[in-house]
Protein backbone atom coordinates (compact mmCIF):
# COMPACT_ATOMS: atom_id res chain seq x y z
CA UNK A 1 0.00 0.00 0.00
CA UNK A 2 1.22 3.47 -0.73
CA UNK A 3 -0.34 6.61 0.44
CA UNK A 4 -0.06 10.54 -0.76
CA UNK A 5 -1.36 12.39 1.92
CA UNK A 6 -1.18 16.03 2.47
CA UNK A 7 -4.04 17.72 5.17
CA UNK A 8 -3.36 20.00 8.49
CA UNK A 9 -0.95 22.56 7.99
CA UNK A 10 -0.03 24.60 6.60
CA UNK A 11 -2.79 23.75 4.12
CA UNK A 12 -1.37 23.09 0.79
CA UNK A 13 -2.80 25.74 -2.29
CA UNK A 14 -1.10 23.71 -5.30
CA UNK A 15 -0.13 20.21 -5.71
CA UNK A 16 3.57 20.15 -6.72
CA UNK A 17 3.64 17.85 -9.67
CA UNK A 18 6.69 16.15 -9.13
CA UNK A 19 6.11 14.54 -5.87
CA UNK A 20 4.15 12.71 -8.41
CA UNK A 21 7.19 11.44 -10.85
CA UNK A 22 9.51 8.42 -10.70
CA UNK A 23 12.88 9.69 -10.95
CA UNK A 24 14.24 10.92 -13.81
CA UNK A 25 10.64 11.31 -16.05
CA UNK A 26 8.79 14.91 -16.43
CA UNK A 27 5.45 15.38 -16.75
CA UNK A 28 5.29 14.86 -20.54
CA UNK A 29 6.36 11.32 -20.29
CA UNK A 30 4.92 10.37 -17.15
CA UNK A 31 2.22 7.64 -16.57
CA UNK A 32 1.39 5.81 -13.67
CA UNK A 33 4.94 6.78 -12.48
CA UNK A 34 4.37 6.48 -8.95
CA UNK A 35 2.23 3.21 -7.78
CA UNK A 36 -0.09 5.24 -5.31
CA UNK A 37 -3.31 3.52 -4.61
CA UNK A 38 -4.11 6.26 -1.91
CA UNK A 39 -4.39 10.14 -1.95
CA UNK A 40 -6.02 12.35 0.69
CA UNK A 41 -5.66 15.83 0.12
CA UNK A 42 -8.43 16.51 2.38
CA UNK A 43 -9.29 19.93 3.90
CA UNK A 44 -6.81 21.83 1.85
CA UNK A 45 -7.01 25.32 -0.45
CA UNK A 46 -6.94 23.65 -3.56
CA UNK A 47 -8.60 25.51 -6.15
CA UNK A 48 -7.45 23.53 -9.19
CA UNK A 49 -6.18 19.95 -10.04
CA UNK A 50 -4.69 19.66 -13.72
CA UNK A 51 -5.19 16.75 -16.26
CA UNK A 52 -1.35 16.73 -16.27
CA UNK A 53 -1.38 15.01 -12.36
CA UNK A 54 -4.82 13.51 -12.81
CA UNK A 55 -3.37 10.90 -15.63
CA UNK A 56 -0.90 9.51 -13.36
CA UNK A 57 -3.46 8.13 -10.95
CA UNK A 58 -4.33 5.75 -13.09
CA UNK A 59 -3.81 3.12 -9.79
CA UNK A 60 -5.18 5.18 -6.94
CA UNK A 61 -7.91 3.01 -4.89
CA UNK A 62 -8.57 5.74 -2.72
CA UNK A 63 -9.25 9.53 -3.88
CA UNK A 64 -10.05 12.45 -1.20
CA UNK A 65 -10.36 15.65 -2.32
CA UNK A 66 -13.11 17.20 -0.16
CA UNK A 67 -13.07 20.77 1.83
CA UNK A 68 -10.99 22.34 -1.24
CA UNK A 69 -12.80 25.50 -2.83
CA UNK A 70 -11.95 23.18 -5.97
CA UNK A 71 -13.17 25.18 -8.77
CA UNK A 72 -13.98 22.48 -11.26
CA UNK A 73 -14.08 18.53 -10.82
CA UNK A 74 -10.72 17.57 -11.83
CA UNK A 75 -10.83 14.74 -14.78
CA UNK A 76 -11.01 11.64 -12.96
CA UNK A 77 -11.90 9.63 -15.95
CA UNK A 78 -8.54 7.66 -16.22
CA UNK A 79 -9.00 6.52 -12.63
CA UNK A 80 -10.36 3.08 -13.57
CA UNK A 81 -9.79 1.15 -10.40
CA UNK A 82 -11.31 3.67 -8.08
CA UNK A 83 -12.93 2.19 -4.66
CA UNK A 84 -13.73 5.64 -2.70
CA UNK A 85 -14.03 8.71 -3.96
CA UNK A 86 -14.37 11.87 -1.83
CA UNK A 87 -15.37 15.37 -3.30
CA UNK A 88 -16.62 18.62 -2.76
CA UNK A 89 -19.90 19.67 -3.63
CA UNK A 90 -19.93 20.52 -7.15
CA UNK A 91 -23.37 21.87 -9.00
CA UNK A 92 -24.94 18.69 -10.45
CA UNK A 93 -24.35 20.00 -14.17
CA UNK A 94 -20.27 19.05 -13.30
CA UNK A 95 -21.11 15.31 -14.08
CA UNK A 96 -19.19 12.56 -12.53
CA UNK A 97 -17.96 10.78 -15.44
CA UNK A 98 -18.59 6.77 -15.27
CA UNK A 99 -17.05 5.02 -12.17
CA UNK A 100 -18.04 1.17 -12.15
CA UNK A 101 -15.73 0.39 -9.56
CA UNK A 102 -16.66 3.11 -7.03
CA UNK A 103 -17.97 1.73 -3.73
CA UNK A 104 -18.13 4.69 -1.72
CA UNK A 105 -19.20 7.61 -2.83
CA UNK A 106 -18.79 10.82 -0.28
CA UNK A 107 -19.94 14.31 -1.16
CA UNK A 108 -19.60 17.26 1.06
CA UNK A 109 -20.43 21.03 0.96
CA UNK A 110 -17.37 23.21 2.21
CA UNK A 111 -17.09 24.27 5.65
CA UNK A 112 -19.21 27.95 5.95
CA UNK A 113 -20.54 27.76 2.53
CA UNK A 114 -24.65 28.04 1.68
CA UNK A 115 -26.60 25.38 2.20
CA UNK A 116 -26.98 22.96 -0.96
CA UNK A 117 -30.44 24.11 -3.04
CA UNK A 118 -30.21 22.35 -5.21
CA UNK A 119 -29.42 18.43 -5.87
CA UNK A 120 -25.73 17.47 -5.53
CA UNK A 121 -26.48 14.27 -7.79
CA UNK A 122 -28.04 13.58 -10.88
CA UNK A 123 -29.68 10.34 -11.20
CA UNK A 124 -27.88 9.96 -14.60
CA UNK A 125 -24.98 10.93 -12.74
CA UNK A 126 -25.37 8.07 -10.53
CA UNK A 127 -26.53 5.33 -13.25
CA UNK A 128 -23.15 4.09 -14.31
CA UNK A 129 -21.95 3.56 -10.36
CA UNK A 130 -22.84 0.58 -10.38
CA UNK A 131 -20.87 -1.25 -7.89
CA UNK A 132 -21.43 1.59 -5.41
CA UNK A 133 -22.76 0.77 -1.58
CA UNK A 134 -22.61 3.71 0.25
CA UNK A 135 -23.56 7.21 -1.02
CA UNK A 136 -22.63 9.77 2.19
CA UNK A 137 -23.75 13.21 1.75
CA UNK A 138 -24.47 13.77 5.38
CA UNK A 139 -23.67 17.43 6.91
CA UNK A 140 -23.65 19.15 4.22
CA UNK A 141 -26.64 21.52 4.97
CA UNK A 142 -28.58 19.43 1.79
CA UNK A 143 -32.02 21.10 0.96
CA UNK A 144 -32.87 18.77 -1.47
CA UNK A 145 -32.28 15.33 -3.18
CA UNK A 146 -33.00 14.26 -7.12
CA UNK A 147 -35.13 10.91 -6.82
CA UNK A 148 -32.32 8.53 -7.60
CA UNK A 149 -34.64 5.29 -6.91
CA UNK A 150 -34.99 4.46 -9.82
CA UNK A 151 -31.07 4.47 -10.16
CA UNK A 152 -30.17 2.79 -7.24
CA UNK A 153 -28.59 -1.02 -6.70
CA UNK A 154 -31.28 -3.24 -6.13
CA UNK A 155 -29.63 -6.07 -6.62
CA UNK A 156 -27.09 -5.44 -3.63
CA UNK A 157 -27.85 -3.37 -0.11
CA UNK A 158 -26.76 0.03 -0.44
CA UNK A 159 -26.28 3.02 2.64
CA UNK A 160 -27.90 6.23 1.90
CA UNK A 161 -26.20 8.68 4.59
CA UNK A 162 -28.05 12.38 4.63
CA UNK A 163 -28.07 12.69 8.30
CA UNK A 164 -27.25 16.11 9.87
CA UNK A 165 -29.05 17.70 6.86
CA UNK A 166 -31.76 20.38 6.98
CA UNK A 167 -34.40 19.18 4.50
CA UNK A 168 -36.70 21.12 2.66
CA UNK A 169 -39.47 18.77 3.19
CA UNK A 170 -41.88 19.19 0.01
CA UNK A 171 -42.99 17.51 -3.00
CA UNK A 172 -39.34 16.96 -4.38
CA UNK A 173 -37.98 14.35 -1.41
CA UNK A 174 -41.56 12.28 -1.78
CA UNK A 175 -39.37 9.60 -2.92
CA UNK A 176 -37.05 9.22 -0.12
CA UNK A 177 -40.25 8.72 2.49
CA UNK A 178 -41.65 6.00 -0.04
CA UNK A 179 -37.90 4.42 -0.69
CA UNK A 180 -38.40 1.65 2.01
CA UNK A 181 -41.06 -0.07 0.33
CA UNK A 182 -39.56 0.93 -3.37
CA UNK A 183 -36.16 -0.72 -2.69
CA UNK A 184 -35.65 -2.53 0.11
CA UNK A 185 -32.23 -2.87 -0.14
CA UNK A 186 -31.55 0.73 0.86
CA UNK A 187 -30.41 1.81 4.38
CA UNK A 188 -31.07 4.99 4.68
CA UNK A 189 -29.62 7.15 7.10
CA UNK A 190 -31.45 10.66 8.37
CA UNK A 191 -32.02 12.73 11.19
CA UNK A 192 -34.83 11.78 13.72
CA UNK A 193 -35.89 15.07 12.59
CA UNK A 194 -34.89 16.38 9.68
CA UNK A 195 -37.23 19.17 8.09
CA UNK A 196 -35.87 22.66 8.00
CA UNK A 197 -38.99 23.73 6.66
CA UNK A 198 -42.11 24.08 6.17
CA UNK A 199 -42.18 25.39 10.07
CA UNK A 200 -45.14 23.12 10.96
CA UNK A 201 -43.17 20.20 9.72
CA UNK A 202 -39.70 21.33 11.34
CA UNK A 203 -40.00 19.77 14.96
CA UNK A 204 -41.90 16.50 13.75
CA UNK A 205 -40.09 13.38 13.63
CA UNK A 206 -39.70 11.64 9.93
CA UNK A 207 -41.40 8.62 10.39
CA UNK A 208 -44.62 10.67 11.58
CA UNK A 209 -44.53 12.97 8.58
CA UNK A 210 -47.36 11.84 5.97
CA UNK A 211 -47.48 12.66 2.71
CA UNK A 212 -49.87 14.67 2.79
CA UNK A 213 -48.04 16.76 4.69
CA UNK A 214 -45.24 17.16 2.43
CA UNK A 215 -47.83 17.80 -0.44
CA UNK A 216 -46.84 14.36 -2.26
CA UNK A 217 -48.74 14.00 -5.53
CA UNK A 218 -51.44 11.16 -5.74
CA UNK A 219 -48.32 8.62 -7.65
CA UNK A 220 -46.76 8.72 -3.78
CA UNK A 221 -50.01 7.46 -2.32
CA UNK A 222 -50.76 4.37 -4.09
CA UNK A 223 -48.77 0.79 -3.06
CA UNK A 224 -47.68 1.27 0.25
Amino acid sequence: MFLFQLYGAPKLSKIPEEAFLASGETTENATAAVKLDKINLFSNNISQISDTITKMWTAVTYLSIRENPLRTLPDISHMQVLEYLSVPYFHPTAMLPSMPTVQTLEIQQLSGADGITESPITPAGISSFTSINKIDIENSRLRTLSDLSPYLPTGHSIVLDLTHNDFYCDHRICWLKKLATTNPNVNLQLDSKPCLTPANLATKVWSSISLDEMGCPGRYHCCS
